[in-house]
């Protein structure tokens, strides 16, 4: 495949998406979760299909906007390609995405601001639609660190 035609397509079959959609409202205090979010780039993670072929997209964000395209190999279900496709935002440290808001799921678009919705959406994503593959060059893709005690 010729990825020097094909990464400015993705880029143009990007579903739309504003610095808003990055946002959450706050967890309750009655809740007392901590979420630990690694410190590192943002980045979307795109599942969608072009040609009929699945893809797997990582697109580096600066100031909100996309900066670069890679494909990264990942085993999921052909659902998350529905639509326009399973957008995700998060941070990438090494060859991890950990996931922060979804934005599309399964081809349409999340406007609930809810966390705790969010964080059982992206849970059910993980256990259900993803398989993180134990392979090197497979990309793995899971949660923020959470815990409801003081301690880390």
């Amino acid at each position: 495949m010729n990825y020097s035609v094909l990464f400015p397509k993705v880029l143009n079959n990007l579903p739309e998406f504003n610095k808003d959609d990055f946002h959450l409202n706050p967890i309750q205090d009655s809740k007392k979760i901590n979420v630990y979010v690694p410190y590192g780039k943002k980045h979307l993670l795109w599942f969608t299909k072009i040609n009929n072929n699945k893809f797997c997209f990582l697109i580096e964000l600066q100031q909100n906007k996309p900066k670069h395209v890679k494909f990264k190999y990942a085993s999921f279900k052909d659902e998350l390609t529905l639509g326009k496709g399973t957008l995700i935002y998060g941070t990438v440290i090494n060859d991890s995405f950990c996931c922060e808001k979804i934005i599309y799921n399964n081809g349409i678009k999340d406007k609930n601001k809810s966390f705790m919705v969010n964080l059982e959406n992206m849970k059910l994503l993980i256990e259900y639609y993803i398989k993180n593959e134990d392979i090197e060059y497979f990309l793995k893709i899971n949660l923020p660190y959470i815990n409801n005690s003081l301690n880390p």
